[in-house]
């Protein structure tokens, strides 16, 4: 059953969504950016790995985007400025 979590607000720093949303490990996933200025980008990765990416690497989304995936890990990152997500479960 897809469920919705609360919006969060990422850092330029590496966060692993499944540490505050345990429910989010290993079952199919969103992140939206809910920034409503285009150069407010994020990166997110879907990693089976619980250590935290490497440098730049990961999907960009700007504003509105929506990545999905399935992994152990959901890590998020803002490219500069702090950025509003949300994220949850899909069916």
């Amino acid at each position: 059953m897809a469920k919705t979590e609360n919006d969060i607000k990422v850092t330029s720093a590496w966060q692993n969504l499944v540490a505050t949303y345990p429910g989010l490990a290993n079952v199919s996933a969103y992140v939206q950016n809910k920034a409503f200025n285009s150069d407010r980008r994020i990166l997110v990765v879907f990693s089976p790995s619980a250590a935290a990416p490497a440098g730049a690497n990961g999907m960009s989304l700007s504003a509105g985007d929506v990545a999905q995936g399935t992994a152990a890990n959901v890590w998020v990152r803002a490219f500069r400025e702090d950025v509003l997500i949300n994220c949850g479960t899909t069916d």
